[in-house]
């Protein structure tokens, strides 16, 4: 390879660098007024009635919108296509809030600064209706009615055949909970629109997941023509699942089509946290089964998922959790119930690995005591039960192609030291600080295949300088999406991934595409970026024997250039042949392709770290960590590092700190600053080893697979079992922090 393989950063590391990279918030427009949010105070009331008056005394006010002056019409933030059945069920401003931050009303000002002083004099009155904080609650009743549709989706299915079950049998029940958490993505929600009256054309820009799902929102809610509303995605300070539902972008678009006027909407780090998404909380009741030699032979989960004030896309995440069970371990019969109940606490949405996380804390947990009851190491249990290659994922009957998750195992296995180290812990614990090891693996998917639109289109340009336009539709994260593409394209053509100029998704100029989402941008736009490569390579070759009179079969085509094999010495370069094909034959050359993904191969990893627990304090140390994924092929190994190092610390926090728990039970209220937030800080962070087992898939560009989501699938599951190894715990919940961990301590103790 030429350029694949190699090392780089990212394609706008010195923009970054230089501070002068312009995100959707730096936007300034003509004429442009601000917006700033009132929302509830309470976790489930009715409006009665808003006291403007004071606010709109203010100079530079320039209006206040709130429920009882604008649309009653509702829209659903996950509905990115027609094909997604889901209830839309919000409102730009409601006059019945269901959770604490929903929104009421916005300040509109010439400035933020006034915006947001002036909402502090606005007045709500309420009338305060019964809250359920927690799914029990709704299970019980309490607010049977809330919304029409219902309150409560279920799904239940079964797979396979459900195998006789011994007396010797390991049958065994566990329950594994996870706290409410927000992504602490560095850059906040916002959103920028610009209504053209003249045009009737409406312009948004946000840093989202899916140009083309935020415009079908979007026009579908203001019942405006597809062709005119322009989506562009700006860039982007980092996501994790939090932007690629439409919350802001129905907003502004609304106000700024209502006021006539480009519109600026930021939340705060506090809207950010209670007024966006957060990843639900759930508990999952799960029944494995195992023979004494240590073979799976069944798994029955029972989920319950908080979605929070509106289904959004819970729905379909508890039933993906379900789906995500058999991309790891391979067993006779799942059965499987999981439910999304509705509660009066910030909405749930999407969170990076979509469920596998939740689903690998479930089962590994699940997998550490059945090793413990079994008295087999928890290594050689995975092994006995992991997929293999050609295992078929009944779900979307597709097989599982080059699966290297047992190479995983063992490789991190010896690199790890992993029975010398299980030995060492007691050795290094004394009677304050106790040292344990763990484990955990995971698996993802790569795509959407062969549920949904898994298609891609580019088109590719050589410009008369013999460069390379590459028009395709990207939504990079800010962790290096678009130089990847450029390396793909770079590798195909031969040509410096420099000399390739790549842009990110704009309804208007960048073609159609599903977005990202599935850890699909690599396998699934970068197979595209591919062929259209090719095809484009045969477009030259055919543009070459033109020019130079010769049959298109006697050329070759090398790193830029084309020459005569039988007289290499007769040549071309790409820049003669663009201008010839300019100039000469009036044409551009350029060639267009549409991709459909045909595989989802699955992609793997599996993890291992050493804990040290202060069992004065409560505190957990990660002092080692080692990740081992199969990549199929890296196409930019810095990346890939970057990417499971980012993961391994944000794991780690959701494991042992993060957490949203309402401040005063009962009033709804979440934490809703990072004062009382705690992310795992850059020196609390540990070294991670970062070993990449490559063996080229059958698909992907070059057989590369995705990394993004599953990097972080294991983390927190592994740090659970290093910390029930150390303290000879059972914890089934996280986070585990310091109080958590004491608690337990002083009622083992007495």
């Amino acid at each position: 390879m030429k350029y694949v393989g190699k090392g780089y950063s990212i394609h706008d590391a010195e923009s970054k660098v230089r501070g002068i990279t312009t995100y959707a918030g730096d936007l300034r427009l003509s004429r442009m007024v601000h917006m700033a949010l009132v929302t509830s105070t309470l976790p489930h009331a009715i409006v009665k009635e808003i006291d403007c008056s004071a606010a709109l005394e203010m100079p530079g006010v320039v209006t206040v919108l709130h429920c009882f002056n604008t649309t009653e019409k509702k829209f659903s933030r996950y509905k990115r296509t027609r094909d997604i059945e889901v209830p839309e069920q919000e409102r730009v401003f409601t006059d019945h809030p269901m959770f604490v931050g929903d929104r009421i009303a916005a300040v509109i000002a010439e400035d933020p600064a006034t915006a947001h002083l002036a909402v502090n004099r606005i007045k709500v009155t309420y009338e305060e209706l019964p809250a359920a904080e927690t799914p029990i609650d709704t299970l019980n009743g309490v607010i049977d009615g809330m919304h029409p549709e219902g309150v409560v989706y279920e799904w239940v299915f079964d797979v396979g055949m459900s195998p006789a079950e011994n007396e010797t049998d390991l049958v065994q029940e566990t329950t594994f909970r996870n706290d409410r958490v927000t992504h602490v993505a560095m850059e906040n929600h916002v959103s920028v629109a610009s209504y053209d009256e003249g045009l009737n054309e409406l312009t948004i820009w946000s840093p989202n997941q899916s140009v083309y799902g935020m415009r079908y929102v979007v026009a579908n809610y203001l019942e405006i023509p597809f062709n005119k509303i322009r989506m562009i995605k700006s860039t982007m300070g980092g996501s994790f699942g939090g932007k690629q539902e439409c919350i802001l972008e129905p907003v502004v678009g609304y106000v700024s089509w209502l006021l006539k006027r480009p519109v600026s909407l930021s939340l705060t780090r506090e809207g950010s946290m209670t007024s966006a998404v957060c990843r639900a909380p759930l508990e999952s009741k799960t029944r494995t089964v195992f023979s004494r030699d240590g073979k799976l032979k069944s798994v029955s989960m029972d989920t319950i998922l908080d979605s929070g004030a509106y289904v959004g896309s819970s729905h379909g995440y508890v039933r993906t959790l379900g789906e995500m069970a058999v991309r790891n371990y391979s067993y006779s019969y799942l059965h499987y119930r999981g439910r999304a109940v509705t509660t009066n606490m910030p909405v749930s949405g999407g969170f990076r690995g979509w469920s596998s996380p939740e689903c690998a804390l479930i089962l590994e947990y699940a997998m550490d005591q059945a090793a413990k009851k079994l008295d087999m190491d928890p290594i050689e249990l995975r092994l006995k039960n992991v997929i293999t290659e050609g295992d078929i994922d009944p779900f979307i009957h597709a097989t599982f192609d080059k699966t290297r998750i047992s190479e995983c195992l063992t490789t991190g296995r010896e690199r790890f030291n992993w029975y010398e180290r299980r030995k060492r812990c007691v050795e290094l614990s004394d009677d304050r600080f106790k040292i344990g090891v763990g484990m955990a693996c995971g698996g993802h998917i790569n795509g959407n295949y062969p549920d949904g639109a898994d298609f891609s289109i580019v088109n590719m340009r050589v410009d008369e300088d013999g460069a390379v336009n590459v028009n395709v539709t990207l939504h990079d994260h800010g962790c290096g999406t678009v130089r990847v593409m450029q390396v793909i394209a770079g590798e195909v053509l031969g040509i410096d991934p420099e000399k390739i100029s790549i842009r990110e998704g704009d309804t208007y100029q960048t073609p159609e595409d599903v977005g990202c989402y599935a850890s699909r941008s690599t396998h699934v736009i970068g197979a595209a970026v591919v062929k259209c490569g090719e095809a484009l390579i045969s477009a030259i070759l055919n543009q070459a024997a033109r020019c130079m009179g010769v049959p298109e079969d006697s050329l070759k085509y090398d790193s830029g250039e084309v020459y005569v094999k039988s007289d290499p010495g007769k040549r071309m370069t790409l820049k003669e042949i663009a201008i010839a094909a300019h100039y000469r034959f009036q044409e551009s050359l350029d060639v267009k392709i549409q991709y459909r993904s045909p595989a989802n191969p699955g992609v793997h990893g599996a993890h291992f770290a050493r804990v040290r627990v202060d069992t004065w304090t409560g505190l957990v140390t990660v002092q080692e960590y080692l990740a081992v994924h199969d990549i199929g092929r890296a196409i930019n190994p810095s990346m890939i590092v970057g990417q499971v190092q980012g993961a391994v610390q944000m794991g780690c926090g959701i494991a042992l700190t993060e957490t949203m728990t309402p401040k005063n039970p009962g009033t709804g209220r979440t934490v809703n600053s990072l004062r009382d937030y705690h992310v795992l800080n850059a020196f609390e962070s540990p070294k991670v080893e970062v070993v990449l087992i490559e063996d080229p898939s059958n698909y992907g560009p070059f057989g590369a697979k995705g990394i993004g989501e599953v990097c972080f699938v294991p983390v927190s599951a592994t740090i659970v079992s290093a910390v029930n190894n150390a303290l000879g715990t059972d914890f089934n919940f996280i986070p585990m922090t310091p109080d958590k961990i004491l608690d337990h301590l002083k009622v083992r103790r007495q």
